[in-house]
């Protein structure tokens, strides 16, 4: 009889403790994928969010139009900036009108002409804010540099912050799924270990006597994986069309397919082997050296 036809054997003579096992193995999974698919999710909002900060530098007001075309043309072809954007005097003034519009004191005091020019940069990646910020403040046409210093430093933390976090609760939950399922198998080996002590007094090897509580644990975590899955796949699609819209500008509907998949290879993948290493450190303990 191969291992997988004896796993099978022994999993339907005790079907209650195997009903708990994928029980609790499908609620840890079913946690972790949740888990992982709201870090990719958060970590892409991050990103678009690290993205928005920008670099605003204010020109001298009698700068001419060559030197901030130059300017802006200089950064365009750096490979760190992700956007550059200049505010002509006259659009300064437009800005001003619109955000002073209830006060036509203040509009009747400010012209074109006494507003700079300035330019915002936006970088690809936070680090390189400073970058932008220390190559503009070296520029004679260039005034003021305004940089968000604390706010950067904040998305800095918070992204770092997720990343370990997110890591950490994985970590937590594939230990706890182990442990469980180490247990119940070694539950299940306990109550067979006359038979175990008979196999190896007639010869077999500790490799056959392992085999078929490594395919258990591997069929526990397994269908315990999948089935958690199945849940979290199936809760996503639901709020999927209500929420997709709100998120599209950092975490666009054609990313959700590739992500799934990978989810699905890597989450069962790594199913398979915690499986296989609880029954074989469940079983090991039980076989005499």
């Amino acid at each position: 009889m191969s291992s997988f036809s004896t796993a099978l054997t022994t999993v339907r003579r005790s079907p209650y403790q195997a009903i708990v096992a994928i029980l609790i193995t499908s609620l840890i999974a079913f946690i972790a994928y949740s888990v992982s698919i709201m870090t990719v999710g958060a970590q892409a909002l991050l990103s678009y969010v690290q993205t928005q900060p920008q670099v605003i530098a204010f020109f001298e007001l009698q700068t001419p139009a060559e030197t901030i075309e130059k300017l802006e043309n200089t950064f365009r072809q750096e490979s760190y900036v992700k956007e550059v954007t200049i505010i002509t005097q006259e659009e300064a003034l437009e800005i001003y009108r619109e955000e002073n519009q209830d006060d036509p004191l203040l509009l009747e005091l400010v012209t074109a002409d006494i507003l700079p020019a300035s330019i915002e940069i936006k970088a690809q990646d936070l680090d390189h804010l400073n970058i932008i910020k220390q190559d503009l403040e070296k520029e004679a046409s260039i005034e003021e540099v305004v940089y968000q210093q604390e706010t950067i430093d904040q998305l800095k933390s918070i992204t770092e912050s997720l990343r370990i976090g997110g890591l950490i609760m994985l970590a937590v939950l594939g230990i706890a799924a182990f442990l469980i399922t180490t247990v119940i198998i070694a539950i299940k080996a306990t109550n067979q270990k006359s038979k175990i002590d008979i196999m190896r007094l007639l010869g077999a090897s500790k490799g056959f006597v392992k085999s078929p509580f490594v395919v258990e644990g591997m069929f526990y975590v397994f269908i315990g994986s999948l089935i958690g899955w199945i849940i979290m796949f199936t809760l996503l699609m639901s709020i999927w069309p209500n929420i997709s819209g709100q998120i599209e500008r950092f975490f666009p509907t054609s990313l959700l397919p590739p992500i799934l998949a990978w989810q699905f290879l890597i989450g069962n993948g790594l199913a398979l082997l915690l499986g296989a290493l609880a029954g074989f450190v469940a079983i090991s303990r039980l076989i005499k050296k």
